[in-house]
């Protein structure tokens, strides 16, 4: 459920198509007014490469781009449960590699699908009230400070994966598919560990804002730090 706020918002999206949205030779799409509610933003399709990182947007609630000949182009529209987020052919054969730049004054609900390569999530300067990231080879998470219990969900396995955390914040990992290789953590770590595995920092039941990491799958590394 989004926020009222966040609604009024997205009545202001701008959605383009690859031919109209151009900056310079690559491609461009973004939107607004800002709003300071919750939003969901689902990424439909998957790329080589997908960065997304928060930063501070006047006016805007994202913008999404990608490089000069590249294979893939953005197109963002609106609906009542959030923004989506189509990657569309080129026809080029070009980086699939995308970016996504979202406001950091919204609290964010992100989806993003399994198949790409590399996953690099930078969201240590936003807010985050959820997050699901499909099977790729390598994830990168950086972490803001949680507000509340926010869900990390990995629901399809993936490679290797880093995450971040803020000091001193409490996080629960769930292995349900296991993970084969190097598990590390500030409070365990050991060469692999079996399905349903659970490690969870001294203090995360008692803590009133914390992470849930909830690897549905098997994963090849996980770190946390």
């Amino acid at each position: 459920m989004i926020t009222a706020v966040a609604v009024v918002a997205l009545a202001g999206c701008a959605v383009g198509t690859p031919d109209d949205l151009r900056s310079g030779t690559g491609h461009l799409v973004e939107g607004g007014p800002a709003g300071q509610g919750d939003l969901r933003l689902t990424v439909r399709d998957a790329a080589s490469r997908i960065v997304v990182r928060t930063a501070d947007l006047p006016g805007l609630l994202y913008r999404v781009s990608s490089p000069p000949g590249a294979g893939l182009a953005p197109a963002v529209t609106a609906d009542p449960d959030g923004l989506r987020l189509r990657l569309r052919p080129t026809g080029t054969n070009g980086p699939d590699t995308v970016t996504i730049l979202l406001s950091s004054a919204v609290r964010w609900d992100l989806r993003l699908p399994a198949g790409a390569g590399e996953q690099e999530l930078d969201l240590a300067g936003g807010r985050l009230r959820r997050i699901a990231i499909g099977a790729g080879g390598l994830i990168t998470l950086r972490l803001p400070p949680p507000r509340g219990t926010v869900p990390v969900v990995l629901p399809d396995g993936a490679g290797d994966v880093a995450v971040t955390v803020p000091p001193a914040t409490k996080t629960l990992i769930r292995l349900r598919g296991g993970a084969a290789g190097d598990v590390s953590t500030p409070w365990w770590s050991g060469d692999g560990r079996p399905a349903g595995a659970v490690l969870a920092a001294r203090g995360w039941t008692g803590a009133d804002d914390r992470y849930a990491v909830d690897a549905r799958a098997g994963l090849g590394s996980l770190s946390v730090r």
